[in-house]
């Protein structure tokens, strides 16, 4: 069951779709209603050219990804509910803001105390992650999400689990070789294809995150896969330091220490989570006004034909459609998929962005700016 249309009663009739908000190699997600109560939620499902045994494992593994944490910074599932055909469906919950890739993409590099406000929440969250065994693989600004409920207050959600791995140290449904994350963010050993990463993977990738948002920069690039790979075994990477001395001093030791070989790299961010409290605001910005939202949103394949981009179409929305774009989305334990996401750096489909007035505006690039 994956062609839908709106109004359309799913779920044993329980609730009628809204609007479709994302799709996918493996899931399509839908705002829906609840019948019975009126609220507003969530649904993700299984793409019927995707339901395959292995498919509705892993699906059902990133639903109990999303189950065994219980943060507020991390996106939340309701339940999990069966099709009328008997395949699995998420009901999570509905945000509105911006993704921090969109945020970095507007504004530029953020202030000292805005990342490590945003990050300090983002390192809570992780860490919950971790203590229940669970690898997000894949944390990256799209990945990060910056919501505003209807009375103003700003959080933070970590989405997307769904190339989560649970229980570390037990079963996995990956094979050592097998790649599965975006490049520009994963650490040596996960780019390698080794199996048996740890928190650590997660440290690495949350350092990459600061850098960005920091610099709007990466300390890693390259024309392909194979590029970035062997940047990445021989740390030829650049530091946060060569940026200049307007970073405080411990937090530039504190990324750049993140951002070694695996056997030098803390497992539980102790050093991040210290720094990061140190300096962070006492407030998150709120999200962009709604009046800044682009419209018409198209979803288009990569190059790889594996992961969605957003493509963005220009004019400026009534506040009812800016309303209904900025739903969009992050429920997103996103649009999973198997194997390697992709090599570009704009968004997934599991986050709306305002960046670009053109439709089909060209990715971001993979080697760090000038």
């Amino acid at each position: 069951m994956g062609s839908f249309t709106t109004d359309q009663r799913v779920l044993k009739g329980r609730f009628r779709l809204v609007r479709q908000l994302g799709e996918g190699g493996m899931g399509v997600i839908w705002e829906a209603q609840e019948v019975a109560s009126g609220r507003s939620c969530a649904i993700k499902f299984i793409k019927d050219d995707a339901k395959t045994p292995m498919m509705e494992k892993r699906f059902l593994r990133e639903a109990e990804a999303l189950r065994a944490i219980t943060h507020p910074n991390i996106v939340a599932i309701d339940e999990v509910a069966t099709t009328d055909d008997g395949t699995p469906a998420m009901i999570m919950e509905l945000l509105r803001g911006e993704s921090l890739a969109a945020r970095i993409e507007q504004r530029g590099p953020l202030t000292v105390g805005q990342t490590c406000a945003i990050l300090a929440r983002v390192v809570d969250a992780v860490r919950a992650a971790h203590a229940a065994g669970v690898l997000h693989r894949d944390l990256k600004p799209d990945n990060v999400f910056i919501a505003v409920a209807p009375g103003g207050r700003v959080s933070v959600r970590v989405v997307d689990f769904g190339i989560a791995k649970l229980h570390v140290g037990v079963e996995t449904l990956t094979v050592t070789g097998s790649i599965v994350g975006t490049p520009l963010y994963m650490s040596p050993e996960q780019a390698s294809g080794e199996k048996d990463l740890d928190a650590r993977t997660d440290v690495w990738s949350l350092a990459i995150i600061a850098f960005e948002c920091l610099t709007r920069d990466l300390p890693v690039g390259g024309d392909n896969y194979g590029q970035i790979l062997s940047r990445l075994i021989r740390l030829d990477i650049r530091k946060l330091g060569e940026f200049g001395p307007h970073f405080p001093a411990d937090l530039v030791q504190a990324i750049d220490g993140c951002l070694v070989p695996r056997d030098r790299r803390e497992a539980r961010f102790d050093t991040l989570a210290a720094v990061f409290a140190r300096y962070a605001d006492p407030t998150i910005d709120p999200p962009a006004p709604l009046a800044d939202v682009s419209t018409n949103l198209v979803i288009a394949k990569t190059a790889t034909g594996d992961a969605p981009t957003m493509v963005r179409g220009g004019g400026r929305p009534g506040i009812g459609t800016a309303l209904a774009v900025l739903a969009i989305l992050v429920v997103l334990s996103g649009i999973g998929f198997v194997g390697f996401k992709t090599l570009r750096r704009t968004p997934t489909a599991s986050a709306a962005t305002t960046t670009g007035a053109e439709s089909g505006s060209p990715s971001r690039p993979l080697q760090p700016r000038a």
